[in-house]
């Protein structure tokens, strides 16, 4: 699956607990709203989950976010035909709260003492969207990343974010060594009916000779969220 590096900090594996949010009908135009999930013991850093969805075209059709529901062990996110929105995701502790605790996660080090030096997510889409991620050392300080999700609704792709190439986008940026929240915005609001998937998402090492992992998987819009059809890698 994700990397084997004995350094690995898994953030989330989408899985074993299920839970997701859906926004649908009157009255039209923005709506949004979210769900909370504590986690199994290891399935995600913090061991808590937010997921947030808004939609945001003018009518009334749906968006839905969730975890290990409508792909089994993945993330999805899906917009109804005609209809546009975004998700986001935060790790910030076991708070029960969707305001973010930029502090919350009480400082993990990512590095793992130096052995890390990247994120490493695997996502598809059909039609594409964006994700950015966001690193919190505390609420003055953080670091942003953004990473376009290729439209191919048949391959999971795996990229490494390098620590290195976020932008300060707050103070004097995140310190990786001392992360209080993570967030990782699906922003799809410039697209109609897309769907994404996220399989894994962990901090790792990646040696500049490495391979994106291929995923193979089918993704259908049913009923407004995305069911998989096979997977295999």
């Amino acid at each position: 699956m994700a990397g084997t590096a004995s350094a690995v900090v898994l953030i989330d594996s989408f899985g074993p607990t299920g839970h997701g949010f859906i926004v649908t009908g009157p009255p039209s135009g923005f709506l949004s709203g979210a769900f909370i999930a504590a986690t199994a013991l290891g399935e995600a850093v913090g061991d808590e989950r937010e997921i947030y969805v808004e939609r945001t075209s003018a009518n009334e059709g749906t968006v839905s976010g969730d975890a290990d529901m409508s792909l089994s062990g993945r993330f999805a996110y899906s917009s109804g035909i005609g209809t546009t929105g975004n998700a986001l995701l935060t790790w910030d502790g076991a708070d029960v709260s969707t305001t973010l605790a930029p502090t919350g996660l009480g400082s993990v080090d990512l590095t793992q003492a130096g052995a890390n030096n990247s994120l490493h997510v695997s996502r598809a889409s059909d039609l594409g969207a964006t994700l950015v991620f966001t690193v919190y050392t505390d609420g003055s300080n953080y670091s942003t990343f953004s990473l376009g999700v290729p439209a191919n609704p048949f391959v999971f792709s795996s990229s490494f974010v390098p620590f290195a190439g976020f932008t300060v986008a707050g103070g004097t940026g995140a310190d990786f060594t001392d992360v209080g929240a993570i967030t990782l915005q699906v922003l799809a609001s410039g697209i109609e009916g897309t769907d994404v998937g996220i399989d894994f998402f962990e901090a790792t090492f990646n040696d500049a000779g490495s391979v994106p992992e291929p995923g193979v998987v089918t993704l259908r819009l049913v009923g407004g969220a995305l069911a998989g059809i096979r997977r295999s890698r």
